[in-house]
């Protein structure tokens, strides 16, 4: 704490989005990024759908079965993103109230008390982690899984270390990027997994990592991100 005291002293806050002193993101720069305000939707259509549940038509072997977000990745939200991965920024995301909008927490606690979720992060590489110092979607995870009361899981690595996806200007480059990028870590996989991400896009990276939870015995994967692009 006297340590993060004399740090803010010496090395200021700015907020990113109107330069005011003190923190990284003001309460009225908070207040102008964009949540999303409509009912959930599929994660493959986009279409509305009850509680984020994937259409049955939309339904894929070892797919997403239900995906909620909090903003929308556009403006202010992906300096913040860009601010927290390469600039080491990470304690954004502590200042930010990511539960202010209802119904994507309404909605994560019905899931929870209809299936009893367990918490998995999406991992970074660990040449990358080590480069960075942290991954920034644990910093997501915790609040997370304090919401729900849910165990958190560290049975996913990944394998391959890959170029960034924001980097890739096609989404084959993308999906071929990311293919056969993680692995499991342990023989046990439980029945019933909420997969956390920071930012979800075209969707490859949410979309490999739930394939392989599922393959190694998960029924039910759910996927929350901070934003969707």
């Amino acid at each position: 704490m006297v340590v993060d005291n004399i740090l803010n002293v010496v090395f200021p806050r700015f907020c990113l989005g109107c330069g005011y002193i003190g923190s990284y993101i003001c309460p009225a720069c908070e207040k102008k990024l964009k949540h999303r305000k409509d009912q959930e939707r599929c994660f493959y259509c986009k279409k509305k759908s009850y509680l984020g549940l994937t259409h049955p038509k939309c339904k894929r072997r070892r797919g997403v079965d239900g995906y909620v977000f909090l903003y929308l990745y556009t403006g202010l939200f992906k300096k913040i993103i860009h601010s927290v991965k390469y600039g080491g920024a990470y304690k954004i995301l502590n200042e930010m109230s990511l539960f202010e909008t209802e119904s994507p927490l309404r909605t994560l606690l019905k899931w929870n008390s209809l299936l009893r979720l367990r918490c998995q992060a999406v991992p970074l590489h660990i040449e990358k982690q080590k480069e960075r110092g942290f991954n920034q979607v644990e910093h997501i995870l915790r609040p997370i899984s304090l919401l729900l009361n849910a165990e958190t899981l560290n049975i996913l690595t990944k394998i391959k270390k890959t170029k960034s996806q924001a980097s890739l200007q096609t989404r084959g480059a993308r999906q071929k990027n990311i293919k056969g990028s993680f692995a499991l870590t342990a023989s046990h996989v439980p029945e019933n997994i909420l997969l956390v991400d920071d930012v979800v896009t075209t969707g490859f990276t949410a979309k490999e990592c739930v394939r392989v939870l599922r393959k190694g015995g998960a029924k039910n994967v759910f996927v929350f991100s901070l934003a969707r692009g």
